[in-house]
């Protein structure tokens, strides 16, 4: 599971990187990489109808909330959106509302949920996926949610600031789901 969310981080990273590659990267004057972060509560006020998996939520026990990431290279900008949510479904909606009141391109638009089943899942299924589509709660919750990510994302984008870039490699078994690393190997 470790392995598996280190590839994601690092695919989406990479992601990243190159949607703000020019074309003519090689010989072209280098543009100063600027990164804005922002973080917003997302937490629903109304829990009626929202649990994916069934049942109700009956209470919140921490908030959940949009984190975002925005780079910019003076030539390119991209955005990663990660979501205290069960699932997104199909993003394109949002995407292309983004693209049109922000300016980012659909295609450097990153936006994925953390799979918290104690959490509510937003935007319509994804074509071909066995989701469950939500009620009119859900609809709510979700156009709530869109106008939530626009509003963070300009408060990232509104925040670049120089950054430099670097690369490394370490540990940290501060956290561990289900599996467990021993001598012997991975363990439940």
């Amino acid at each position: 599971m470790q392995i598996v969310r280190k590839s994601l981080f690092v695919l989406s990273f990479l992601f990243c990187l190159l949607s703000l590659t020019s074309v003519s990267a090689f010989g072209a004057d280098t543009q100063p990489l600027r990164v804005g972060v922002s973080k917003l509560d997302i937490t629903p006020a109304n829990l009626t109808n929202l649990n994916a998996m069934g049942g109700s939520f009956q209470d919140v026990h921490d908030p959940i909330f949009a984190r975002v990431l925005v780079l910019d290279n003076g030539v390119n900008t991209a955005a990663i959106v990660a979501l205290d949510l069960i699932e997104i479904g199909d993003t394109m909606q949002i995407r292309q509302r983004i693209q049109h009141e922000i300016g980012i391109p659909v295609e450097h638009i990153l936006i994925t949920a953390s799979h918290d089943h104690n959490a509510p899942r937003a935007g319509s299924v994804t074509p071909g996926a066995l989701a469950h589509g939500g009620g009119s709660e859900s609809v709510a919750f979700t156009n709530a949610l869109y106008d939530k990510i626009l509003d963070a994302l300009k408060r990232a984008k509104a925040s670049l600031q120089p950054v430099r870039f670097g690369l490394g490699t370490g540990t940290a078994d501060v956290n561990v789901n289900r599996d467990e690393y021993t001598p012997q190997g991975w363990k439940l």
